[in-house]
C-alpha cells in the first residue's frame, strides 16, 4: 500500500464517520448531551427541595442536608453549579409554596427562603479554601486580587453582622 492509499483510506475513515454523526448517530451523540442535562437539572431541583423539605423536620437536619448535598456537589460535579444556582433562584419559590401549609411563623417562612443563600455561600467557600490550598498553582497577580477582595468581602460581612 502506498502513502498516498493510506491518506485516501483515512480521508475515507474520516468521511465515514461525519456520515455516521450527521445520519443515525447524530441522535445518539446529542443523547448524551441530554442525559448530562436531564442529570444536571435533577440534581439542581434536588438540591433545591431537599433543604426546604427537610426544614419541615428539623431545621438542623435541613441545614446539615443543604450543606452536605451542596460540598457533594461542588467536589464531584462542579459543572453542575450554575444549573444547581439558576434552579434554586428560580425554583425555591415553588417548593416553598408546596410547604406553605406546614410553616407556622414568619420567622420559619423567612428561614425556609434562605437555603439558596446557603447554598452560593457553601459554593463560594469550598472553591475559596481550594484557590487557597493551591495558591501555589495561581499566579501572584491573581493571589493579590484574591486576598485583596477576601479582605473586602471580611468588611462588608462584618458590617452586616454589626448590622448597620
Amino acid at each position: 500500500m502506498t502513502v498516498a492509499s493510506t491518506a485516501r483510506v483515512s480521508t475515507a475513515q474520516d468521511t465515514r464517520e461525519d456520515a455516521g454523526r450527521t445520519g443515525g448517530q447524530t441522535f445518539v451523540w446529542l443523547g448524551r448531551y441530554a442525559v448530562h442535562g436531564v442529570l444536571s437539572l435533577a440534581v439542581a431541583f434536588f438540591l433545591t427541595a431537599l433543604p426546604v423539605v427537610a426544614s419541615e423536620i428539623h431545621k438542623g437536619l435541613a441545614v446539615g442536608a443543604a450543606v452536605l448535598a451542596a460540598l457533594l456537589v461542588a467536589n464531584f460535579a462542579p459543572k453542575v453549579i450554575p444549573v444547581v444556582i439558576i434552579v434554586s433562584v428560580l425554583f425555591q419559590n415553588l417548593f416553598v409554596a408546596l410547604v406553605s401549609p406546614y410553616i407556622t411563623s414568619s420567622a420559619d417562612f423567612n428561614f425556609v427562603r434562605g437555603f439558596n443563600f446557603l447554598t452560593l455561600v457553601v459554593f463560594f467557600l469550598f472553591f475559596w479554601f481550594e484557590v487557597l490550598l493551591r495558591r501555589h498553582a495561581y499566579s501572584t497577580p491573581f493571589m493579590r486580587y484574591f486576598y485583596a477582595s477576601t479582605v473586602v468581602l471580611l468588611i462588608v460581612g462584618l458590617y452586616f453582622a454589626y448590622g448597620w
